[in-house]
C-alpha cells in the first residue's frame, strides 16, 4: 500500500540484504504519503501496520483491512498516542521585528506543558524538520497533515497580531485524527502582560485534555523574570536555529545579554552551553568545553530536568575523553525527552569514540528513528557498522548519508559523507566504485563551507590514497596522502587532524617513503604535540593505531606491527 501510494518502496535497496537492513535501521518517508486523494488517517494506519515492534503492529490482516475499510467509509478515528505538538504561533501583522512573539510564547508554553504528568510533548526541532519537509512538497499543506504526520493526537496552534503595546493572541487546541476543535480562545492584553497570557494558554490546555496542571506554587524552574529577558532569549533561539554564518556569535550576544539582566534564567544558560559547545567544533580549543559545561551545570542548578543542558554536558565530557561520566547526563537527557535525535546520536558518538560499537549502534538506530533525514546520524551509524565488519549494514546506512547530505534537514548534513562510504566499498573490495566515491566527496568538500571541511577533504584523501594502495598504483596513493599531510599542516586546528596525518604518512610508508615516513607517523601519534587528536569518524586511537600496523608490518617490522595491532582492538 504504500509503494502504491508513494511510489517509491517503503524499505529501499538494490538486494534482499540491503533491504532487510534498511527495515532494520531506517523509517518509511510519510511526507511521500499527503497530497489530494490520500486520507490524512492513512499513514497512522501503515506506521502501525509497518511498526518496528511487534505488540505495536496490526494482529491480523484481516484488523488492517477493516481499518482500511472503516476510513474509506469516514467511520475511524485512529488511536493515536497522547502527545502534542505546539506550533509557533503566527505573526499576523507581518511585521518580522516581532516574530520573536510567536516562537517565545510557544516555547515558554512547551516548558510549562512539560511538567504536566501524561502529557508528551513533540520536539519543536522535530516540527521545525517535518514542516520544512512536508512545505518542500506541498507549499501551504495544511497543518493537520503536519501533525499526522508527526504522529501525535493533539495540536496546538494559533496567530497573535501585535498592534503597538497591544497584544491579541488566538489559539485553538485540534484533534489530530478527527480535525475537531477541542478548544479556542481569543486572548486581549499587552506584551507587557504575555507571561499572563502564556499561562491561560496553559490552563486552556490542560482543563481541556482533563490534565492536572502544577500549582502555582510549583513555578517553572528557571523561568524568565521579566519581558526583557523573555525578548533577548526567545530573539537569540531563532539566530541559533538558523545555523547561519555569524548567527551562533550574534544568538551568544543576546543570551549573554538575557543572564546579565537574570542570572538564574535556566534557557538562556542552556543556550549559551550550546553555544560554546559548537564554537569548540570551529576552534577545538578546550576552553570552550569548560564554558560549555559551566553554563550546563549553571542551569541544571536551577533546572535539573532541562534536556538542553543535559545534551551540552555530556556532549562536553564526551569531547574530553570522559566517555563514563558523559554516560549520566546523556541517559537523563533521553529520559527527559524520548522523542529528540541529539541525546541519543550523543550517546551513540560517546559509545563509538570509547569503543563500544554494538552499544554504540543501539544508540545511533534510536537517533535516526527519531530523525530519520538526520544525514549525521546515519553518517554514525553506518561508520559504527563498518567498525563491527558488517560491511553491508554499513554500506546500507552510509548510502542513506550520502543521499541525505544535498536532500536532508540543512541542520543536519555533513559533507564529503562519500568519503565514508568509499572505505566501506574498499573493505568489500569494490575498488573502482569505491574510488568514484572518493572523488565525489572531495568534489562536494571543496563546495561546501562546512565546519569540519578540512577534516573531511583529509579523510577523503586518505580513502583515495589507500584505494590506489589497493590496486597496486603506489604512485597515485603517494599524491593523495602528499596533499593530505599538506593541507593538514597547514590547518592544525582541523578536529582529529592528527590521526589523519598519521594515516597519511602509514600510507606513504607503504607507498614507497619507507620506515622514515613511517617513524615520523608513530612520533606523531604518540607524541600529539603538532595537531589535534580529538577523536572523530575515521580518527580514532584504535583506527591509526590499525594504520601504523600495517605499515610496520610492510616493513618487516613484525612485533611493532604485533603491538600496534594490540592497539586497535
Amino acid at each position: 500500500v504504500y509503494e502504491t501510494l508513494a511510489g517509491k518502496p517503503a524499505y529501499p535497496g538494490a538486494t534482499a540484504t540491503e533491504r532487510l537492513a534498511a527495515v532494520l535501521s531506517r523509517d518509511p518517508d510519510w511526507s511521500l504519503l499527503s497530497g489530494p486523494g490520500i486520507p490524512r488517517e492513512l499513514p497512522a494506519i501503515l506506521g502501525r501496520a509497518l511498526a518496528r515492534d511487534p505488540a505495536r503492529r496490526y494482529g491480523s490482516a484481516a484488523e488492517f483491512l477493516s481499518d482500511l475499510q472503516r476510513l474509506h467509509e469516514g467511520r475511524l478515528v485512529v488511536e493515536l498516542p497522547d502527545t502534542l505538538a505546539i506550533f509557533e504561533l503566527q505573526n499576523l501583522t507581518r511585521e518580522s521585528a516581532d516574530d520573536w512573539l510567536g516562537s517565545g510564547i510557544a516555547e515558554s508554553l512547551a516548558a510549562d506543558l512539560s511538567r504536566v504528568k501524561g502529557l508528551t510533548l513533540i520536539a519543536p526541532e522535530k516540527i521545525a524538520r517535518a514542516r520544512a519537509s512536508l512545505e518542500s512538497q506541498r507549499p501551504g499543506a495544511d497543518p493537520l497533515d503536519l501533525a499526522l504526520l508527526l504522529g501525535c493526537r493533539w495540536l496546538f496552534s494559533g496567530g497573535f497580531q501585535k498592534v503597538g503595546p497591544s497584544l491579541r493572541i488566538t489559539a485553538r487546541l485540534t484533534e489530530v485524527s478527527t480535525g475537531r476543535v477541542v478548544s479556542a480562545e481569543k486572548l486581549d492584553g499587552n506584551v507587557k502582560s504575555v507571561f499572563e497570557m502564556q499561562d491561560r494558554l496553559s490552563s486552556l490546555v490542560t482543563a481541556a485534555l482533563n490534565l492536572e496542571k502544577p500549582s502555582a506554587s510549583q513555578p517553572a524552574p528557571g523561568g524568565a523574570s521579566r519581558l526583557e529577558v523573555f525578548e533577548c532569549y526567545a530573539r537569540g533561539r531563532r539566530l541559533w536555529q538558523r545555523l547561519e554564518k555569524g548567527s551562533f556569535d550574534k544568538a551568544r550576544e543576546l543570551y549573554e545579554r538575557a543572564t546579565d539582566l537574570d542570572p538564574t534564567y535556566a534557557p538562556a544558560l542552556a543556550g549559551l552551553a550550546g553555544v560554546h559547545s559548537m564554537r569548540f567544533t570551529f576552534t577545538t580549543d578546550p576552553e570552550e568545553l569548560s564554558r560549555s559545561r559551566s553554563f550546563a551545570e549553571r542551569a541544571l542548578t536551577i533546572d535539573p530536568n532541562n534536556s538542553e543542558a543535559l545534551v551540552w554536558k555530556g556532549y562536553s565530557l564526551l569531547r574530553e575523553e570522559r566517555y563514563a561520566e558523559a554516560a549520566e547526563p546523556l541517559a537523563a537527557a533521553i529520559a527527559a525527552d524520548p522523542t529528540a535525535m541529539y541525546p541519543h546520536y550523543f550517546a551513540g558518538v560517546s559509545e563509538s569514540f570509547a569503543g563500544r560499537y554494538r552499544e554504540a549502534v543501539a544508540q545511533l538506530q534510536q537517533a535516526v528513528e527519531a530523525e530519520p533525514k538526520a544525514c549525521v546520524a546515519w553518517l554514525a551509524l553506518g561508520w559504527n557498522y563498518v567498525l563491527l565488519g558488517d560491511l553491508t549494514a554499513a554500506r546500507s546506512s552510509l548510502g542513506r548519508a550520502v543521499e541525505l547530505e544535498t536532500t536532508g534537514p540543512p541542520m543536519h548534513r555533513f559533507t564529503g559523507t562519500a568519503g565514508y562510504l568509499a572505505e566501506c566499498l574498499r573493505r568489500q573490495g569494490r575498488l573502482e566504485e569505491a574510488r568514484e566515491q572518493a572523488l565525489a566527496a572531495l568534489d562536494a568538500v571543496e563546495r561546501s563551507d562546512h565546519m569540519y571541511r578540512d577534516t573531511l577533504r583529509a579523510n577523503s584523501l586518505c580513502a583515495l590514497g589507500r584505494i590506489a594502495l589497493d590496486q597496486g598504483d603506489a604512485e597515485a596513493a603517494a599524491a593523495a596522502f602528499r596533499q593530505a599531510l599538506l593541507q593538514l599542516r597547514g590547518r592544525p586546528r582541523a578536529l582529529g587532524g592528527g590521526h589523519l596525518a598519521a594515516q597519511a604518512l602509514s600510507g606513504l610508508s607503504r607507498a614507497g617513503d619507507g620506515a622514515a615516513a613511517f617513524d615520523e607517523a608513530l612520533l606523531m601519534f604518540e607524541e600529539r604535540s603538532a595537531l589535534d587528536f580529538h577523536a572523530f569518524y575515521g580518527c580514532t586511537d584504535p583506527e591509526t593505531a590499525r594504520a601504523l600496523a600495517d605499515a610496520a608490518a610492510s616493513l618487516g617490522r613484525k612485533e611493532q606491527a604485533e603491538a600496534l595491532l594490540s592497539r586497535s582492538r
